[in-house]
C-alpha cells in the first residue's frame, strides 16, 4: 500500500537527493549520477553473467567505509567505469569524501560505486582512442545535478537497449501511508525484451511509473534494477542489515530472459527511502 506518487514522481522526491546527467550524443552514450545532500548508507545487490562495477565490495558490512557520497550508472561498458573517476574528482575539489586522516595536504576520498551497461554497438562514434569520454562526462553530470533531470534517451540510458526496442533512464516514486517516500532511478539496457505477465504486446502498461522508453510501441513497464543499492540516512546500529534490504529488489522483474549469461547487472538502478523524521 502506498499513498502515490511523490510530487515530481522522480526519485529527487526523496528529500536531500538530486540527480544529474550528461550525455554524448555523438558516441551516442552518456553518465547519469546521483547525489546525495549528505552521505549515505549504501547496499547493492550485482546479479547477472557480466558484471561490470566499481568499489561495490566497499559497501560490504565488514568494511571500513559505512557511507557513499555518490553513485554512478554509465553507458560505455568498460570505458565507462572511468565516469566515477570524474564525480569523484569533482566531489574531492568540493572538499566531500572521507577522512580516514585530516591534515593539511591531505585530501578527503569521495566513495562513489558505480555500474555501468554495454551501449558500444549501438552505432554511435566510438573511436576514442585513448581518451573515451567518460572521466569528463562524470564531471559534467555532476555539475547538472539538480532535482530536475530528463528521462529516456538522457545520461546514462543516452544509447540503452531493451531487447529489440529503445532502452532509456526511468524513475518514479511513492509515499507510503506512515509517511516514507521511496524512489527508484533505473537505466534500462536489457539482453531480453520488457514484458508483463498474462497480457498482450498491445496491453503492456507503465503501471504509472516514468518511461525509461520513449518512441517506441508498445510501451513496456519500468523493469525493476539487477543493481540496487538502498540509500538510507546513517544509522550505525543497523547499517551492517541493509545489505540485506538489497537482496529482494530483483524479485519483481519484467525483463525475459532474465539473468543471462550475457547481462552485465543492468538494468543499473537505484532505490532510495527516506523516512519522514529522524532516525534515534
Amino acid at each position: 500500500m502506498n499513498k502515490g506518487a511523490g510530487p515530481s514522481n522522480l526519485i529527487t522526491d526523496v528529500p536531500g537527493l538530486s540527480v544529474g546527467g550528461a550525455v554524448d550524443a555523438r558516441a551516442r552514450t552518456g553518465v547519469t549520477v546521483i547525489l546525495p545532500e549528505h552521505r549515505g548508507v549504501c547496499a547493492v545487490d550485482v546479479r547477472g553473467g557480466a558484471p561490470g562495477t566499481r568499489e561495490t565490495d566497499a559497501l560490504g558490512a565488514d568494511t571500513l567505509v559505512e557511507a557513499v557520497d555518490a553513485v554512478v550508472l554509465s553507458g560505455g561498458s568498460v570505458y565507462g567505469l572511468a565516469a566515477a573517476d570524474g564525480v569523484a574528482a569533482w566531489l574531492g575539489a568540493h572538499g566531500r569524501g572521507y577522512g580516514l586522516a585530516r591534515g593539511p595536504g591531505i585530501p578527503l576520498v569521495p566513495v562513489v560505486p558505480s555500474a555501468i551497461l554495454y551501449d558500444l554497438a549501438n552505432g554511435g562514434d566510438k573511436h576514442w582512442g585513448l581518451d573515451p569520454p567518460y572521466r569528463a562526462l562524470g564531471v559534467a553530470a555532476a555539475r547538472a545535478a539538480g532535482r530536475a533531470f530528463d528521462l529516456g534517451t538522457a545520461g546514462a540510458g543516452a544509447g540503452a537497449m531493451a531487447g529489440a526496442l529503445k532502452g532509456g533512464l526511468g524513475s518514479a516514486s511513492a509515499v507510503t501511508p506512515d509517511g516514507f517516500t521511496v524512489g527508484a532511478l533505473v537505466a534500462v539496457n536489457s539482453f531480453g525484451a520488457p514484458w508483463r505477465p498474462a497480457r498482450s504486446a498491445s496491453e503492456l502498461t507503465t503501471g504509472g511509473s516514468r518511461n525509461a522508453i520513449r518512441g517506441s510501441a508498445p510501451t513496456p513497464p519500468l523493469p525493476v534494477s539487477r543493481w540496487t543499492p538502498f540509500w538510507i540516512p546513517p544509522r550505525r546500529d543497523v547499517w551492517r542489515s541493509w545489505p540485506r534490504m538489497a537482496w529482494p529488489a530483483p524479485s519483481g522483474r519484467c525483463i525475459r530472459p532474465s539473468m543471462a549469461m550475457s547481462f552485465s547487472p543492468s538494468p543499473p538502478g537505484v532505490v532510495l527511502s527516506r523516512s519522514p523524521r529522524p532516525f534515534r
